[in-house]
């Protein structure tokens, strides 16, 4: 099987080692269809709804891929990080 970046609204579907998908489920590809023909008949406040809450769900669920490479990071510069993230402001 190739390699696949992570990055489906199912992420229930694959197992994931990082970014890269160890095993897909035999399904997905039907399903990932089936999704892709729903969002493209959605249209108005169906379509700007489903772009919000999905937008967010993704946003989520890639929290883990953002903070990856300071995991491994030395405890003085998690501080540094940690400060900054404090000091952000968000909408």
């Amino acid at each position: 099987m190739a390699e696949v970046v992570c990055g489906s609204p199912f992420p229930a579907l694959t197992c994931c080692d990082g970014d890269v998908v160890l095993k897909e489920d035999p399904m997905k590809p039907q399903l990932d269809e089936m999704t892709n023909r729903v969002v493209a008949s959605l249209s108005g406040e169906a379509k700007d709804f489903y772009s919000r809450e999905f937008g967010f769900f993704h946003e989520v669920t890639s929290i883990s891929g953002k903070l990856k490479p300071y995991i491994k990071r030395e405890k003085s510069e998690k501080k540094v990080i940690q400060k900054s993230m404090q000091l952000r402001t968000y909408d």
